[in-house]
């Protein structure tokens, strides 16, 4: 397993590059799945505007002011953060292998933040030098759907990732500094995308922008980023693996690698399990599973590359707005709820059944999908009656 970008090239080419440390595996991929799922995003919303589903509307603004105070500070700020970080980190290597921490911590340098704030803000300056007129103008600008991208995905990060938190302090709640140790460990995915969806949706009513349309245009991309985030689990060994698994492989399955049916996860970034031996790294993360498990993270990447292009065949069929989404909620939720069968996770009794969080929430996902499949069929028919 790769903790860190750091122990995934130390493996590779034996080179030891400290700053890697600083980029966790799981984050990496995480990062990975929003740039996929940008892309194919914004290639559907253009799809759907040459077709005529994706309005395209138009906003005045001007041009040639000088660069406002606020945004010339807001950089100053920002340059002042990560100067008194940044230039603290290179000179001291070993807040690396504690990066998130360090991010939350005092510790930093002061001569830092003075260079990067001054640098930032005089940039802001004058790039807003450079594109200034003598007399600023009022001009008419086209916005297309996916200029709302940007937008629409740091509402998707910010309130993703409360949920995710959220979800996960309601999944197994701890006292608030314990949980808060380590912010980027500990985070539901369903939390995540339940949260990010409510704050779309505002954005899209109060923009009166075509919210179905949007909802399908993102169906194959979510899909898909779950997907490569799932790898990103899989590859730190972040503790979403399965429950103990020391059956033998299924002789159908003998042409595979036998980690594709158990798995140790040696050398896991949540650090549980027994001394590994013979360790690579020779760092805190030098442990392995006393006995193997299944490598969920690897199925659901694998049930979630299929479903996407399921979906991606679909898109272009369907012709009802909404109904793909509802189809990627009801493929979300069988996914998950069987999954979870195999997974270990904290279970709740139910009616005298055990059931996970995340299962009792892919019922609702499959339910809503195929309800919603229905109800939009039926109004679509009503409508074309009427």
């Amino acid at each position: 397993m790769y903790p860190t970008l750091y122990h995934f090239f130390y493996d590779i080419t034996g080179f030891e590059i400290p700053f890697l440390r600083a980029v966790n595996s799981f984050g990496f991929f995480v990062a990975m799945a929003f740039l996929v799922a940008g892309w194919l995003y914004a290639k559907e919303l253009k799809r759907k505007e040459e077709e005529g589903f994706v309005p395209v509307s138009k906003r005045l603004i001007w041009v040639g002011a000088p660069a406002p105070l606020h945004e010339i500070v807001l950089n100053g700020l920002l340059g002042a953060f990560l100067g008194f970080k940044l230039i603290y980190a290179f000179t001291h290597q070993d807040v690396f292998s504690r990066f998130p921490k360090f991010l939350f911590s005092a510790e930093g340098s002061w001569i830092g933040l003075i260079i990067g704030a001054a640098i930032m803000a005089y940039w802001r300056y004058a790039d807003g030098k450079k594109a200034e007129l003598p007399k600023p103008e009022q001009r008419e600008e086209l916005v297309h759907g996916y200029d709302h991208l940007g937008k629409l995905i740091t509402l998707a990060v910010l309130w993703g990732f409360i949920g995710a938190k959220l979800f996960a302090w309601l999944e197994d709640p701890q006292p608030l500094g314990e949980f808060l140790k380590d912010p980027f460990r500990g985070l539901t995915m369903y939390g995540g995308l339940i949260c990010a969806a409510i704050a779309m949706t505002f954005y899209m009513r109060k923009h009166q922008l075509p919210v179905w349309h949007f909802y399908d245009a993102a169906a194959p991309a979510l899909m898909l980023a779950y997907g490569v985030g799932r790898i990103g689990c899989h590859v730190s060994g972040d503790g979403d693996w399965g429950i103990e698994n020391t059956a033998p492989k299924p002789g159908w399955m003998s042409f595979l690698p036998d980690w594709m049916w158990s798995y140790t996860y040696p050398n896991n970034v949540n650090m549980v399990g027994v001394p590994l031996k013979d360790c690579l790294y020779g760092d805190q993360y030098c442990t392995v599973l006393p006995n193997p498990v299944f490598p969920t993270p690897f199925y659901e990447t694998l049930m979630c590359v299929a479903f996407f292009f399921i979906l991606w065949a679909m898109r272009k069929k369907i012709t009802i707005p909404g109904v793909l989404f509802m189809s990627y909620l009801a493929m979300n939720g069988v996914e998950r709820f069987f999954i979870e069968s195999i997974r270990v996770n904290e279970k709740y009794h139910l009616l005298g059944i055990e059931v996970t969080q995340a299962q009792l929430i892919s019922l609702s996902f499959i339910l809503v999908g195929i309800a919603g499949i229905f109800y939009l069929k039926h109004k679509q028919k009503n409508a074309v009656s009427a």
